[in-house]
């Protein structure tokens, strides 16, 4: 069985950019897997360039909650959510 990179507490964005070139070597969709990298890279470039340096220095922790039900559910699993990205079912 596959365990995603990123299921980790210390799971970082590097973690996620593998997770996508596994699973589109997997699925026989690199190509789409590393355009997908990408724009989460140049998403990110775009972020910090328009933040600042200095916001990095000291970072807050946030939750994120994204269910909309009784019980928060913190974020859709990485998996599901790299799966819809390459538009696998």
């Amino acid at each position: 069985p596959y365990f995603p990179y990123c299921c980790s507490d210390s799971a970082t964005f590097e973690d996620i950019y593998k997770d996508y070139e596994v699973l589109g070597h997997v699925f026989g969709c690199t190509e789409r897997a590393e355009e997908k990298v990408q724009a989460m890279k140049d998403k990110l470039a775009e972020v910090r360039e328009t933040l600042g340096e200095d916001v990095y220095k000291d970072p807050i922790t946030v939750f994120v909650y994204d269910s909309g039900e009784d019980a928060p559910g913190s974020t859709r699993r990485h998996d599901q959510a790299c799966r819809r990205d390459l538009h696998l079912r």
